[in-house]
């Protein structure tokens, strides 16, 4: 949540800079949106963690209610802002009042649904931070039992070990998805790498498995039980 607060942030800044009003006041990733996502936020984790009843109808209406409001009609709104007047972009002016409710409310949806996406992919990658974080203390528990020249030893072996181990891990990811017909631009969204880094770890498998290529392994990883996919609509992959 606190890498989403910041990138909101740093929207806000950058659409300041740029004059970009609707961008910077008004939307989704703006102070509105920064305003909603975190109360949003704070009201579910003191609710559910800490049993503190946040979610007040002032708190509500200030701070979710009305920014919702101001998402909603981010384009008068930030025209009034910069023009000192209130009236609608040329398009908007265009279209009958059903029109513009239909197409801000869909817009919208699509905004809180990209919340809840980025909120529960950080989560995941939050998982992948605790399963470091749990074999380094494992490796740091066992250093601090040996004597103070072993340490070093331990503390290096442990490093290449929880290395390999994630290296493993983030290997069998990527058949996982493979698997599930993705691309490799998919998997490097998927997992939070750069293409390039998917193709390189594509390339090591191959290298250390003796296959030529990537579908055929998948191919034999799924025929034999190995990895069972979660099939979603496909595309045509590595």
């Amino acid at each position: 949540m606190a890498l989403i607060v910041i990138s909101m942030i740093l929207n806000i800044y950058i659409g300041f800079k740029n004059k970009d009003y609707e961008k910077a006041i008004f939307g989704c990733n703006g102070i509105a949106g920064l305003v909603f996502y975190s109360s949003v936020a704070a009201g579910l984790v003191g609710t559910l963690m800490f049993d503190v009843k946040v979610m007040s109808t002032p708190f509500v209406i200030f701070l979710i209610v009305i920014p919702l409001v101001c998402i909603f009609c981010r384009t008068p709104f930030s025209i009034a802002v910069k023009y000192k007047q209130w009236r609608l972009s040329e398009d908007e002016e265009k279209m009958t009042v059903g029109n513009f409710i239909v197409e801000n409310f869909f817009e919208m949806f699509e905004f809180l649904l990209s919340y809840v996406s980025n909120t529960m992919s950080f989560l995941r990658v939050g998982g992948f931070v605790l399963s470091h974080a749990g074999m380094m203390l494992v490796v740091m528990t066992l250093m601090e039992m040996c004597s103070a020249a072993a340490q070093p030893f331990v503390l290096v072996l442990g490093n290449l070990f929880v290395m390999v181990m994630e290296g493993m891990i983030v290997a069998i990811q990527i058949i996982r998805l493979v698997c599930e017909t993705k691309t490799r631009k998919e998997i490097a969204t998927e997992l939070y790498l750069s293409e390039g880094t998917v193709k390189r770890h594509i390339s090591e498998i191959l290298a250390k498995t003796g296959y030529d290529n990537i579908l055929r392994l998948a191919v034999h990883a799924v025929s034999t039980g190995l990895i069972v996919p979660s099939m979603t609509k496909g595309a045509n992959g590595e």
